[in-house]
């Protein structure tokens, strides 16, 4: 019972919505670097070249105790034998890991989604060619900052999903020992 609980909020905060958009960069008749979501604001000439990036957003996640309180699985409690209960604590380590990753990347998305926004600001007041350098400088480094966060937020998926899947074969193992044998 205790491992399909965890699993239920894994899956949970695991698979929250994210929204994914792409953004095109191109140069306007002046020189200057535009980024954009709309491909149709891209000069014809210029999108089969644009360069594209994606963007991503998350919803806002729920609590551990949000997802307890909503969540009814229907199961009897002793639903798994008490040798898989005994097993929680080192899963409870797992999970809060999980959630102060998760927590961490969070935080980091939004840090690089503020200087996104603190650069969209910027853009529009670039007087002279050492400006917009310097612009396409700080543009550069964030680029190479979401890089580096995709990265990680990869990785953090492949662990989880490899939990995950770890969960699904110990309570398959559970389920498929309860069946009586023919």
């Amino acid at each position: 019972m205790f491992r399909y609980k965890w699993l239920v909020l894994l899956l949970t905060i695991l698979f929250a919505a994210t929204v994914s958009a792409e953004i095109y960069m191109f140069k306007d008749q002046h020189g200057n670097t535009v980024f954009t979501d709309d491909i149709t604001r891209v000069p014809r000439n210029q999108q089969p070249g644009v360069q594209k990036y994606e963007a991503y957003q998350t919803e806002p996640e729920k609590s551990v105790s949000d997802v307890e309180k909503e969540k009814s699985d229907g199961l009897p409690k002793d639903e798994f034998p008490a040798e898989t209960q005994a097993a929680g604590s080192e899963e409870e380590d797992i999970i809060k890991r999980f959630d102060r990753t998760k927590l961490e990347l969070d935080r980091e998305y939004q840090e690089l989604d503020k200087e996104k926004k603190r650069l969209d600001r910027l853009k529009t007041n670039l007087k002279g060619k050492d400006a917009v350098a310097e612009y396409n400088k700080s543009v550069s480094t964030l680029n190479d900052k979401i890089d580096a966060y995709e990265r990680k937020k990869e990785a953090f998926n492949a662990e989880v999903n490899q939990y995950n899947a770890k969960i699904k074969a110990d309570i398959k193992k559970i389920l498929e020992s309860r069946q009586p044998k023919k």
